[in-house]
């Protein structure tokens, strides 16, 4: 019998773990535009999780608010403890941290929203 020793060949887009912390791939940085200091959202739409990101406001801190990993890098990160618990509980997931794939961005009166596929999160 032939078993295959890497299962996903693919690096997921998105993390999000219940101690609030998001990872945000580049490619999804490049597809919604993301600048440091945007903040990030996610809308239920027919049963389909959108992931959005709006630019923040001048003044103030706010939740989800994301930030590049390291100086010069095109990934990103955002913390938000009520945003990845309400995912994770919704999906019914009970494991401290899942990983989504995302599929092609798609534009919803005037705002460009990213689908994530939450039926088999890595």
């Amino acid at each position: 019998m032939m078993i295959r020793l890497l299962k996903h060949t693919r690096r997921p887009d998105i993390s999000f773990s219940r101690n609030g912390k998001i990872r945000i791939s580049a490619s999804i940085v490049r597809a919604l535009s993301i600048r440091p200091g945007d903040i990030l959202n996610i809308a239920v739409e027919k049963g389909e999780y959108l992931l959005f990101a709006t630019p923040a406001p001048d003044f103030g801190r706010h939740r989800a608010q994301c930030y590049p990993t390291k100086k010069g890098s095109r990934n990103f990160c955002a913390n938000s403890t009520d945003l990845c618990t309400a995912l994770l509980d919704n999906l019914g997931i009970t494991s401290p941290k899942a990983t989504f794939l995302t599929g092609e961005p798609l534009i919803i009166e005037n705002t460009k929203y990213v689908p994530i596929i939450t039926r088999r999160p890595l």
